[in-house]
């Protein structure tokens, strides 16, 4: 696996890659219709200007990307994992080097799936958080490292 900075020519393949992790990932924690919600805040075009505003990273391996995550000043925005590289490390490289771009306190809205793995990392939460998406509820939590 190789890390490196997102480019422009990722998008689409980053935006497959972020779709297919709600819609795999996160469908023990939330329903079908909450991930239908979650998913269609984001769009390639948005999500390409948000990765390219911010500090983003890719993880790549065999020619394909399996993670992505993005920070911008103490905000971890994004990390998204393929779901066949989970629990394999992906992410905490991913979360060690954007960590590394900025300095404590980091914040995070993470998704009920990812708690676990913020809390592992020694963040704390904040306060849990009820996002209503069209007519859906979400909920996730603030997190502070």
């Amino acid at each position: 696996m190789i890390i490196r900075a997102y480019q422009q020519t990722d998008s689409y393949e980053v935006f497959q890659l972020f779709q297919n992790t709600i819609r795999v990932t996160n469908s023990p924690d939330y329903s079908s219709a909450e991930i239908e919600a979650w998913i269609s805040c984001t769009n390639e075009i948005s999500l390409n200007e948000r990765l390219l505003n911010s500090y983003t990273l890719v993880a790549v391996k065999d020619n394909k990307i399996i993670g992505y995550g993005n920070i911008q000043k103490n905000i971890l925005d994004h990390l998204y994992i393929h779901h066949n590289y989970v629990h394999q490390g992906v992410a905490t490289k991913l979360c060690d080097l954007l960590e590394r771009q900025t300095q404590l306190p980091i914040l995070v809205h993470t998704s009920i799936t990812a708690k676990p793995f913020f809390e592992k990392r020694g963040y704390h939460t904040l306060n849990k958080r009820d996002n209503f998406i069209n007519n859906q509820l979400l909920i996730n939590y603030e997190m502070q490292k």
